[in-house]
């Protein structure tokens, strides 16, 4: 029973992805969000900041570190962020001023 004061246990990869929509939602609760990011990558600077992030992100290559998971998901983690990135530059994350990510 759930009420006042109880709470649910999530696995750690639900964690992860409370976490990562959270932080989704904080960035991209406006529609100003998707704008945001075409100005800064999109810039002379930002293009060389964002070739920079691809080839230490792994961007175009395997993250797979044989023997060593915990170096493979942290890679994994790495490219993340710059798929992240690219989805908001592709305008595939979505905003409308009141309802964050779609």
């Amino acid at each position: 029973m759930e009420g006042p004061g109880t709470f649910t246990i999530l696995d750690p990869d639900q964690q992860d992805k409370a976490a990562q929509t959270a932080i989704e939602v904080q960035l991209a609760n406006t529609a100003a969000g998707e704008a945001l990011f075409k100005r800064v990558f999109n810039s002379d600077d930002g293009c060389d900041v964002l070739r920079r992030m691809a080839l230490f992100c792994h961007e175009n290559e395997s993250c797979f570190v044989g023997g060593n998971q915990d170096l493979t998901v942290f890679r994994e983690g790495e490219r993340n962020v710059i798929l992240w990135i690219r989805r908001w530059l592709d305008g595939e994350i979505k905003t409308t001023p009141d309802q964050g990510e779609e």
